[in-house]
């Protein structure tokens, strides 16, 4: 079905900003949304209660990286929307022949199953150290202080406050059942 269909092999240039535009169009789809629950609840607090749970699905590796970074704070920033990146992580299975579920927040935590929160880490810029074929966990990214190029993981920046990077596809609908249970308990 579905699944089988998915594919990440479209070709993009450094000018293409397709994970930008796409959290600039939903942001606008959720307020839209905001907008007509608060209306059909009569229009002072309708909507105060509304959440609202972002779900994105793609292999993680952004060139777009500052821009996105401050698209998904201003998402953040509206009260009540959750963004969760759902990174498919297959060259993590392949390389470390495992499979499994590692999680974490931007702060780069990973391990547990669940979605972690965490501080916001310096920007820096896109991603660097390993291709296509390489695991986002042993990804970098590089920024310059002081003219000086820093190292750091390619997750320690990721632009998304919640994320799940997911090495096993066979994984996802346990991991997309489970993802509403622990948005509640947020």
């Amino acid at each position: 079905g579905i699944m089988s269909a998915l594919k990440f092999d479209q070709d993009n240039t450094i000018t293409d900003r397709p994970m930008l535009q796409l959290v600039e169009a939903v942001q606008h789809l959720l307020e839209v949304a905001r907008h007509r629950v608060g209306a059909q609840g009569g229009g002072s607090s309708g909507g105060s209660d509304l959440r609202q749970l972002l779900l994105v699905l793609g292999d993680g590796r952004f060139h777009e990286k500052e821009a996105l970074l401050g698209a998904v704070r201003r998402l953040v920033e509206v009260q009540g929307v959750c963004p969760v990146f759902i990174a498919l992580d297959t060259a993590a299975a392949s390389s470390r022949g495992g499979a499994g579920v590692g999680v974490g927040s931007s702060a780069g935590t990973s391990g547990s199953a669940g979605v972690g929160g965490g501080s916001r880490p310096s920007s820096s810029s896109s991603g660097a150290g390993a291709g296509q074929g390489s695991s986002l966990l042993d990804m970098q990214s590089v920024k310059f202080v002081g003219g000086k190029p820093v190292f750091e993981r390619y997750l320690d920046s990721f632009p998304f406050p919640y994320y799940i990077v997911l090495r096993d596809i066979a994984a996802l609908p346990a991991t997309l059942a489970d993802l509403p249970r622990q948005w509640f308990e947020l």
